[in-house]
Formats: structure tokens, C-alpha cells, sequence
């Protein structure tokens, strides 16, 4: 079985170097960022669709209390074209 934790914490920081490199200016870079930071996550959820593992509530406190991290960034990837 894939490794939930390691597929949701490389994700993430794909996405933080994504911040940083678009306040670099580095939007290509920045873009190619997100887009595997979304396939790591989709990866994941492939791998364990019910989200049973729990690195996905350890992940919680990313976004507002109330709101999926996961759903919220897998929108924020679509709404980028990743």
C-alpha cells in the first residue's frame, strides 16, 4: 500500500516551494510545482479513497476549522488548470 503520509507531506511542500516560487516570479517553475503536488494527492486518494489513513486528519489543521484540506485543495488545483 502507498505511504499516505509520505504521498500528502511531499504534496504539501510542493506546494509551499509553489508560493515561493511564484513571489520569485518563477511561474513556470511555480505551475510545474502545483501540477505534481496535485498528482501526489491524487495519488493518494487513488490509493485510499476513504481517507481512512490518518494523515489525512493529520493534515486538517492546514485549512479552517470546518473545511477538508484535501477537497479544499484539490478545488484550488482545478480553479489553477493542474
Amino acid at each position: 500500500m502507498a505511504d499516505i503520509a509520505a504521498l500528502l507531506k511531499e504534496s504539501m511542500a510542493l506546494h509551499d516551494l509553489s508560493k515561493s516560487l511564484r513571489r520569485q516570479r518563477r511561474t513556470v517553475s511555480a505551475q510545474v510545482s502545483l501540477a505534481e503536488a496535485a498528482r501526489l494527492r491524487r495519488e493518494a486518494h487513488s490509493a485510499d479513497p476513504g481517507h481512512t489513513d490518518p494523515a489525512w486528519a493529520d493534515e486538517q489543521g492546514k485549512t479552517a476549522v470546518g473545511r477538508d484540506t484535501h477537497t479544499d485543495l484539490m478545488a484550488f488545483y482545478i480553479e489553477q488548470g493542474v
